[in-house]
């Protein structure tokens, strides 16, 4: 009990924390914003990404398209809501020593994640497109998470 109860202040002050850093994030998605420069970034990556690949997609600003079917790159599929919970996530942390250096490294495979995520999701609505909702709404959804609270696990171990 006595290695308990110093650890349960600390977690508490982590979920404070958190919470109020959710604050703003949840404010700015009740504005519905829309980052469309971001949104055109991110297709012209997925497409530079599907071309080395070897497929062919063609892209009109924000939307991309393969063999006729399209998805559009929405403000929600750029990344950005991923990003901010793992930085939220990392201020948040109680650690007497943070290597936020480390933390803004990792943001860079969140976005690549996020590439290979709509790429997929892409692909999966030509081959099978009866599987899109399952690969987009449920895997990747989960799969981002899981990402996000990984990196953020790796980064507690290099950090303490």
């Amino acid at each position: 009990m006595e290695k308990i109860t110093p650890l349960l202040p600390r977690i508490l002050m982590f979920f404070v924390t958190l919470i109020i850093l959710a604050i703003p994030f949840y404010l700015l998605i009740n504005l519905e914003p829309h980052f469309v420069f971001l949104q055109e970034i991110t297709a012209i990556n997925t497409q530079m990404f599907m071309e080395i690949i070897g497929l062919e997609i063609v892209r009109d600003s924000y939307f991309i398209f393969m063999m006729n079917k399209g998805l559009e790159v929405a403000p929600a599929c750029i990344g950005w809501r991923s990003i901010a919970v793992f930085l939220a996530i990392v201020v948040a942390t109680p650690l007497k020593k943070k290597d936020y250096w480390l933390a803004f490294g990792l943001v860079p495979i969140l976005y690549g994640f996020n590439i290979f995520r709509l790429s997929t999701s892409l692909i999966t609505l030509v081959l099978a497109p009866n599987l899109f909702d399952v690969v987009h709404g449920f895997l990747w959804k989960y799969g981002m998470t899981l990402l996000v609270l990984g990196l953020w696990w790796y980064w507690l171990k290099l950090s303490s």
